[in-house]
């Protein structure tokens, strides 16, 4: 029943034109009507993202995708029902979807989300959700309510769906006729999307003209400075004379400030414990976080890729 009278709330807040917060199994997102200009226009204004960089558009199933894009290329279709409801973010030709939503482009990312109060909360609406991640524009993503409730105080509502079981944002894919370009490295790895079809998979050399979520050089960054070090253990030994975090992939440092991504080396493990990390470590009364790369292959590739992007300056 609480439940209910949450999802009840969270739907007359979308209908009212404003925005909530939703979980997902990547992450957080900032949600309002995809159809809605205003409901967009204060996505963008809560975020402080700046109009070029476009928006997902989530819905609760593969067969209402058809209710806002023009055409679903049969590539793309069984890649999605391999994936759907999950981490993975297709690119379409849109219609009813106003320009706001996709900084002018004629094609929209699209996904099904697999949190399940989330499935449920859109089943529950005639209209699809543009969220962006529910965080300041290039701060780290959010992985709880409370994240989201930190960072975008004036979000009216936060529909709580406990911690996001990923933690990493959703993979972007497109096809251009003769191969599956990835635009965005996410939960779902290049191998893993090539082991869905039997046409080619590359990593797009960017040549779509506008900004895709994720893909400046700079993003999912900490406030603190953040070094990756390609020796972590002599960086402890160099500032030590000075107050520090440490984010380590398995091995436990004797530091004051240390998180450990996954003992066991899990990749999975530490791509969910990323960004709630690094928030902890932001958090905390230190003046630099010193990182380092995960192994690199897999979904590791992904995560080393977020890491960079964080520590960008």
């Amino acid at each position: 029943m609480k439940n209910n009278n949450y999802l009840y709330e969270a739907v007359k807040t979308l209908k009212e034109d404003r925005v909530i917060g939703i979980p997902t199994d990547t992450v957080y997102g900032l949600a309002g009507n995809a159809f809605s200009e205003n409901a967009v226009k204060e996505i963008f204004r809560i975020k402080n993202r700046p109009l070029y960089n476009p928006l997902i558009v989530h819905t609760s199933s593969l067969d209402r995708v058809y209710e806002f894009v023009k055409s679903f290329p049969e590539e793309l279709k069984k890649i999605a029902k391999f994936f759907w409801p999950g981490a993975l973010t297709i690119l379409l030709e849109k219609k009813n979807i106003p320009d706001i939503v996709t900084a002018g482009s004629k094609l929209v990312g699209v996904r099904v989300p697999k949190k399940k109060i989330t499935q449920i909360l859109l089943s529950m609406l005639d209209f699809p959700l543009a969220a962006p991640s529910a965080n300041k524009f290039n701060y780290i993503s959010p992985t709880t309510a409370l994240h989201v409730k930190k960072s975008l105080e004036e979000v009216p509502f936060v529909l709580n769906g406990g911690r996001c079981d990923i933690g990493l944002e959703s993979t972007i894919i497109s096809f251009n006729g003769e191969k599956i370009l990835i635009h965005r490295l996410g939960a779902i790895t290049m191998e893993m999307v090539q082991a869905s079809t039997e046409i080619k998979v590359e990593i797009s050399a960017n040549d779509l003209k506008n900004i895709l979520p994720g893909s400046l050089k700079k993003h999912y960054s900490p406030n603190k400075k953040m070094l990756i070090c390609e020796n972590l253990e002599e960086e402890i030994k160099k500032h030590a004379n000075k107050n520090f975090g440490v984010l380590s992939f398995y091995k436990f440092y004797d530091v004051k400030n240390i998180k450990v991504l996954s003992h066991s080396k899990n990749l999975e493990e530490a791509g969910k414990n990323l960004y709630f990390f690094l928030r902890e470590l932001d958090e905390m009364d230190i003046e630099i976080i010193l990182a380092e790369n995960v192994p690199d292959y897999g979904l590791g590739v992904v995560i080393n890729d977020k890491i960079k992007r964080a520590a960008t300056s």
